[in-house]
């Protein structure tokens, strides 16, 4: 598996109980085909065509087997790195940022999966901001390497 120019939290655990359904709520179907959690990953894939390296670290509880199965469907454009999350020991989204930071790789964006942003090259410019922002150049160029979470010659 090749080292990734930037990471992807997308955080699946959770029970959706306001939701009401019988399913996880980024399983819910918005149009033919095309689910929110789709909606919610058209910029993951934006940048995957803008040519970054993309890894996306799926933080997952024992009821999210469906959501994994669905994810497959994306085993082609990015790297899926899955990881569980306990939610005794490490509860909510702050603790499936905790479960999910230690697999990242460069800069690091969380993507919720029930909530659709407009505006895909939103993520892209909010990376280059936020690298800009602590001195580094992104996307890397040739020849710089990371180090310490900035890119450094």
């Amino acid at each position: 598996m090749n080292t990734p120019d930037v990471s992807v939290i997308l955080p699946c655990a959770g029970l959706g109980t306001r939701f009401g359904a019988p399913y996880a709520k980024e399983l819910h179907c918005l149009a033919p085909g095309v689910t929110v959690l789709d909606r919610s990953l058209e910029a993951v894939v934006e940048l995957v065509k803008s040519g970054l390296s993309v890894r996306v670290v799926v933080v997952i509880g024992p009821h999210k087997l469906d959501t994994v199965k669905y994810l497959a469907r994306y085993a082609g454009t990015f790297q899926l790195v899955f990881v569980y999350q306990d939610d005794v020991a490490e509860p909510g989204l702050d603790g499936a940022i905790r479960c999910a930071l230690p697999l990242t790789r460069g800069p690091v964006a969380l993507v919720l999966p029930d909530i659709v942003v407009s505006g895909v090259d939103s993520l892209l410019s909010a990376l280059r901001q936020a690298t800009w922002r602590a001195g580094a150049w992104w996307p890397p160029r040739s020849g710089i390497s990371a180090c310490c979470g900035r890119w450094a010659p």
